[in-house]
């Protein structure tokens, strides 16, 4: 699944050369008229429902940072304090919001 912006730059890149093509196809295939604008508009449709699944796999991804970088967060939060004392000994240190946020 595409996660970053850069992943859902190339999807729409493709989708864009994709309907590129079919547009090409579609004019070569075909003189003006009805038939014309019925497969445009079923190319627009195809288009249409490409676009919503890749906003779908947007959210999902966004979805998915927050819950990440929320947890990642409360992860930080949670650690206890780091103190280096004055000959050199490394002591932690947990104070109240550090165990609440554990």
């Amino acid at each position: 699944h595409p996660i970053t912006n850069n992943d859902f730059e190339i999807l729409y890149n493709e989708l864009d050369t994709w309907r590129r093509q079919e547009t090409a196809k579609i004019k070569a295939s075909t003189g003006p008229g009805i038939e014309r604008k019925k497969l445009f508009a079923a190319l627009l449709a195809n288009e249409t429902k490409s676009l919503q699944s890749i906003q779908k796999l947007k959210a999902a991804a966004q979805k998915d940072q927050y819950v990440e970088k929320t947890q990642k967060l409360l992860e930080l939060m949670s650690k206890p304090y780091r103190w280096q004392l004055s000959n050199g000994t490394v002591t932690y240190v947990q104070t109240q919001a550090t165990n609440k946020a554990a």
